[in-house]
């Protein structure tokens, strides 16, 4: 099977980190821009989580949309507050990038179709997507 993005950078990190002992005093950045940045701040909370890494793990994202919800912001303050993990994120204000999403794709397709056609409302209602059922996202 194949392994994810994550996995395979984190082999990069341990195989690093296992060539040369002196490496545990490294420091792990991760950065990136818009959707990028949003990728950042995630590969950044596993990577904090993980036992071989050198803490703290610093995530500078910028430009990026908001991700995870409820439990993702709480694991993260909670791995901030701990010193396991560093956060700047840069953001213009009221760039829409960075203050979306705010609700779910699924809410926003149902609002949308509310707001343009009735018969696109219509259409979700029935086949049970116009109700969100996505989680908020809230970090």
């Amino acid at each position: 099977s194949e392994s994810s993005k994550y996995v395979e950078i984190m082999e990069h990190v341990y195989q690093l980190i296992a060539q040369n002992p002196d490496r545990r005093n490294y420091k792990l950045y991760v950065t990136g821009h818009s959707l990028g940045g949003a990728l950042a701040t995630l590969f950044g909370l596993y990577a904090a989580a993980s036992s071989t890494v050198p803490l703290p793990v610093t995530v500078v994202s910028v430009a990026s949309p908001r991700v995870g919800n409820l439990a993702f912001a709480r694991t993260f303050a909670e791995m901030e507050s701990q010193g396991k993990l560093r956060h700047l994120r840069v953001a213009n204000h009221k760039d829409p990038v960075t203050l979306g999403p705010t609700v779910s794709s699924k809410r926003a397709l149902a609002l949308s179709a509310k707001a343009f056609s009735p018969l696109g409302y219509l259409a979700l209602m029935v086949t049970g997507n116009g109700e969100g059922g996505d989680e908020e996202v809230y970090y």
